[in-house]
């Protein structure tokens, strides 16, 4: 029955590097089909002889997408039409055959770390700091510095980050673990190992909220 217990992900590690592939996945076929359509610009670039009326290019290179512009605006154009057959044909025959790939990727990964097989026994392993940040007990990673991040909360563009509340654990290469769960916490060592010094002291001293302090020594 310890695999069907409510708090446990099954094969949590296998999900973990399933959502991995699907974001490398996804994150490639973004950028090679940028890349093709930048191709298949050029190429019409250098069948209309880079004309100005193309619009302004940075070193003769266009934006991606500037072939879907062009054809909105002159696809009427009948002795443009060979052009936007070439177009279409070396856009959509690559993009299909990316959206194929990436597809497959993603089903073979996911026939790979099929989630069924259980991760229950031999599995345990010391925490690496992904298995410390996915559990919650470390603060999520900043991608942007505290300047630009305060920024771009001050116009708006970002939501700030939730304030973190929590029972201090100790500390996990210059980050404070902290549980912030709705969990309870039980900390067993002897006497004067620094439970008190270590979790109950910095905890109420960050605590915002109201406590009840069963405390005999009157220390806390």
């Amino acid at each position: 029955m310890a695999e069907y217990r409510p708090y446990r992900v099954i094969n949590a590690g296998a999900q973990a590097r399933l959502t991995q592939v699907k974001l490398v996945a996804v994150s490639g076929f973004i950028l090679l089909a940028l890349l093709i359509n930048w191709r298949v610009t050029e190429l019409a670039a250098r069948l209309f002889g880079y004309s100005r009326v193309l619009g302004p290019s940075l070193f003769g290179l266009y934006a991606p997408w500037e072939w879907i512009v062009w054809w909105s605006r002159w696809h009427w154009v009948e002795h443009f039409q060979p052009v936007w057959e070439l177009c279409i044909r070396e856009a959509a025959y690559s993009l299909l055959a990316l959206a194929a790939g990436t597809a497959g990727v993603v089903a073979v990964a996911r026939y790979l770390l099929s989630a069924t097989s259980s991760d229950l026994h031999g599995s345990a392993r010391w925490a690496a700091t992904r298995d410390v940040r996915a559990a919650g007990l470390i603060a999520p990673r900043a991608y942007l510095p505290r300047p630009l991040r305060r920024l771009a909360v001050r116009v708006g563009l970002i939501r700030p980050l939730a304030r973190r509340v929590g029972i201090y654990l100790g500390i996990w290469r210059g980050s404070y673990l902290r549980d912030c769960g709705p969990g309870h916490v039980l900390v067993m060592a002897p006497t004067r190992s620094g439970k008190g010094v270590g979790v109950v002291v910095p905890t109420l001293l960050t605590w915002p909220y109201s406590t009840l302090i069963h405390d005999l020594k009157g220390e806390n």
